[in-house]
């Protein structure tokens, strides 16, 4: 006759680890909407500052080749 063999289940999480599975997902998910809150912030000021008129004279005047904006005087910005 055949000997039965049982399979070994593994233990239940204890309440701590339990506890620390949820805190890690929260934690994941935190972070996750942070970034995408980050990213949605700098579209929406990259799309303020586009509608600007001569606001990209004064960033590459500032840190970029000299060159004068039509309509308005280089020494203006310095």
């Amino acid at each position: 006759m055949y000997e039965t063999q049982f399979v070994l289940l593994p233990l239940r999480p204890c309440p701590v680890t339990k506890g620390l599975g949820v805190l890690a997902g929260i934690t994941a998910i935190s972070f996750a909407a942070a970034w995408a809150f980050e990213q949605h912030r700098q579209r929406e000021l990259a799309r303020i500052l586009a509608s600007m008129p001569r606001v990209a004279c004064i960033f590459t005047m500032r840190h970029g080749p000299q060159r004068k904006c039509p309509g308005s005087s280089a020494q203006a910005f310095h």
